[in-house]
């Protein structure tokens, strides 16, 4: 009971504590005075019940107000902290879904190009088993066109190797390879040159 009321007293603010400071120092002040009265008018046991019961009345219902007070404030200070941390939660929750959203949409456009690339790649492969039908007639046009669906083959495939690795040395023999399939194109020989001067460093 000692520990609940010190707890209660503990989570009072202090202009609560004064109240209840004041009204006991007014209640111990009003019972000295009566006991003085009492003293002087020789006062029957009777009378002395009957007031002391009245100031103990009145005490209690100014503790009780001044209860009633800090349990109002109490909770007033509950909602404030409770709509605080209802306003955290939906900011994090807010930011969680931002998050989620973008990395949601980060993998259907990762999945879609692949889906394309897989889509493309089928279909090259499809055109040049249809081609390789007729290879047998030597024609010149038929194997200029099975080396360039080869070619393509090998540098979507290469690329998408490159995608995945990265160690310098063997990105640097990819894109080395990718600028021999492709030698029009300047970024493979860049990105070969760059790779092969990181690699260099870690080789001596």
């Amino acid at each position: 009971m000692a520990d609940e009321l010190q707890e209660y007293l503990g989570a009072a603010p202090p202009l609560v504590l004064a109240a209840y400071a004041i009204i006991a120092c007014i209640a111990l002040a009003a019972l000295w005075r009566l006991a003085v009265q009492w003293r002087r008018h020789r006062v029957s046991t009777a009378a002395r019940l009957r007031e002391t019961l009245a100031l103990v009345l009145v005490a209690g219902v100014a503790l009780a107000v001044v209860a009633y007070a800090q349990r109002h404030l109490q909770d007033q200070e509950d909602e404030r902290r409770l709509q605080a941390e209802l306003r955290e939660r939906d900011r994090i929750a807010k930011v969680l879904q931002t998050r989620i959203a973008t990395e949601v949409d980060a993998v259907r456009a990762m999945l879609a190009e692949r889906t394309i690339r897989n889509i493309e790649r089928d279909t090259l492969t499809q055109a040049r088993d249809e081609l390789a039908r007729f290879a047998s007639l030597k024609d010149e046009r038929i194997t200029r066109m099975l080396a360039l669906i080869d070619t393509e083959l090998q540098i979507r495939a290469l690329v998408e190797q490159g995608l995945t690795e990265t160690a310098p040395d063997k990105l640097a023999k990819i894109y080395a390879r990718l600028a021999e399939l492709d030698p029009d194109n300047a970024e493979y020989r860049d990105k070969a040159s760059t790779y092969a001067a990181q690699a260099a460093p870690a080789s001596n």
